[in-house]
């Protein structure tokens, strides 16, 4: 009795360091982003906001990994929305997974706002995410919507979508 719980004590601890350094990873990739995409002069005044709706555990590496970085001279400041009627103007929205539903909420919340919508997974790129991220061969990779960045005016470098993944 003790081994299975000893077992199962490993693979539960195994599986919370893997979420939190895929957490890690996808704060190491939105920061990237926020450097390989442009956005249009009007948002490079005052602080560079990241926004997450959802997801406790994604906005505490997000603040862990972001504090003291800055995009160009603006500093990055990382804000938590529970609900699309607590967004308020970013130029990052990062959706969580279990927030799909929520999406037609949100997208109507945006609207007209020049916002890079990233999905937590590749489910909410068809819901209007212009990047979402996808584990392939046990890897974090992401997709584009590049037809949604464009609709929000953000210019996308060549670099950033030689990265990307396509099925």
């Amino acid at each position: 009795m003790r081994k299975i719980f000893i077992g199962l004590l490993m693979v539960f601890s195994t599986s919370i360091i893997v979420k939190s350094q895929i957490y890690e990873q996808q704060a190491m990739f939105i920061y990237n982003f926020s450097r390989l995409i442009k956005w249009p002069s009007a948002s490079n005044d005052g602080d560079f906001v990241i926004g997450i709706v959802g997801n406790n555990n994604m906005y505490t590496s997000m603040q862990e990994y972001m504090t003291s970085k800055k995009v160009g001279a603006q500093k990055i400041v990382v804000k938590k929305y529970n609900t699309p009627e607590d967004i308020l103007p970013c130029e990052i929205l990062v959706v969580a997974a279990d927030k799909k539903s929520k999406m037609p909420q949100i997208m109507s919340k945006i609207q007209g706002m020049n916002i890079l919508v990233i999905g937590e997974n590749e489910s909410l790129l068809d819901s209007g995410a212009s990047i979402a991220f996808t584990v392939v061969d046990n890897k974090l990779k992401f997709q584009l919507n590049m037809e949604s960045a464009s609709k929000r005016n953000l210019v996308v470098s060549k670099s950033l979508m030689d990265m990307s993944y396509s099925n």
